[in-house]
């Protein structure tokens, strides 16, 4: 009805002003039915899949692109959340790139987050003068444009570089592979500034000292430490007698190293020169292979302080029991004294002695549950025998 009027409308106007035919001619080109709107076509449909975003889609995407099971693709997508908030074109369009360079699968599903990269194209250029394939480089991929600029840049600028470039010499000085070079210059910015001749004293003077490339390789915070610093803190350990040093050492706040190389001397005042297996042998009277199976079935007790373990076996002699009642329960030895005290008294005054130490090793739940039995037992014993 409103389309009639209309039309009577403009047929009215045409007889007053006919300069306009034109102009209404444009306006009244509508369609008469609905029949006549065009559903949208396949192609549309089937392109529109490339602008979802969300967990669902990208999961889609990767079980897609991987091969993977439905269950693995969500897990993976939960795990690169970035890839939930891009649309899924840019997953498939940084996929076909990455692979249009010969990166290999395993490479990206080690860093999925390269597939969310808005300006992934513009990265890979960017990386062009260091002469290397991409799949060598791939972990870089995920550092800003303007760090990736002031990386390539250094090459220029640090005359080591200008044949094989820093990745690569840092790989030669660290014994790596470029890509594992690669992996440690995103985590670790420093490498990517550190001078380089700097860097090569601080690891040869840390092998000097006994550290080998594979602690450093797995601790490169060590490498950010001033010399001089690294230095007074290993000659410090050294004085301590301290054998074998570790990379924690330098970086850890005095008070802790003190504290372990206190632990580490009230343990050797213990043992002596014999090792924990043979201490435990001696002390529960028991054979070594049944000193070893104690430490295989409770590993925890090789860190804990001797004093501690000292301290725990003194106590249960002192209440009476035997080294085969540590050895049949040998996770007393993980308790503390303390606690274990607390129990045994809180037994003693319901006049129970105990024959096994297996109540006093449970959780503070069980040992509740099981007190708490005893004592209404106890209590029913004492109306049934008034009675």
């Amino acid at each position: 009805m409103i389309y009639v009027n209309y039309l009577h409308f403009c047929q009215n106007l045409l007889k007053f002003r006919p300069n306009i035919q034109a102009r209404l001619y444009m306006c009244t080109t509508v369609l008469e039915k609905e029949d006549d709107i065009e559903a949208p076509s396949i192609n549309y449909l089937s392109s529109s899949n490339h602008y979802k975003i969300g967990r669902k889609h990208a999961a889609e995407k990767l079980q897609e692109l991987f091969n993977l099971k439905p269950s693995d693709a969500i897990e993976v997508a939960l795990r690169f959340n970035k890839l939930t908030k891009v649309m899924t074109k840019t997953i498939t369009d940084n996929y076909d790139l990455l692979k249009q360079k010969h990166v290999p699968q395993e490479i990206i599903l080690s860093y999925l987050d390269v597939l969310a990269e808005p300006n992934l194209m513009e990265k890979i250029k960017l990386l062009k003068p260091l002469s290397l394939p991409v799949s060598q480089l791939f972990p870089l991929l995920l550092m800003s444009v303007e760090d990736i600029k002031k990386f390539v840049n250094t090459n220029v600028v640090d005359k080591r570089c200008v044949h094989s470039g820093r990745i690569v010499y840092i790989a030669t000085l660290l014994n790596i592979s470029v890509y594992d070079a690669a992996k440690a210059l995103l985590r670790k910015p420093f490498l990517r500034r550190i001078n380089l001749d700097t860097l090569k004293q601080k690891i040869d003077f840390l092998l000097g000292w006994g550290i080998t490339m594979e602690e450093i390789s797995n601790d490169y915070w060590i490498l950010a430490y001033n010399e001089s610093m690294i230095k007074e803190r290993i000659e410090f350990v050294k004085q301590c007698n301290v054998d074998k040093i570790k990379t924690w050492m330098v970086r850890a706040p005095i008070h802790i190293l003190n504290r372990y190389i206190q632990r580490r001397s009230d343990n050797k005042q213990i043992l002596g020169e014999a090792t924990l297996v043979e201490y435990l042998s001696d002390k529960l009277e028991c054979k070594l292979e049944v000193a070893k199976s104690l430490l295989a079935k409770h590993p925890a007790l090789l860190h804990k302080h001797m004093t501690k373990i000292k301290e725990i076996i003194d106590f249960l002699y002192a209440e009476g029991f035997t080294p085969i009642h540590i050895v049949r329960n040998p996770k007393i030895l993980l308790h503390s004294v303390e606690t274990t005290a607390k129990r045994l008294k809180e037994l003693k005054a319901l006049d129970i002695k105990l024959d096994s130490l297996y109540i006093l090793t449970k959780s503070q739940k069980q040992y509740f549950n099981h007190y708490e039995n005893l004592v209404k037992t106890k209590g029913k014993i004492k109306e049934n025998t008034s009675t």
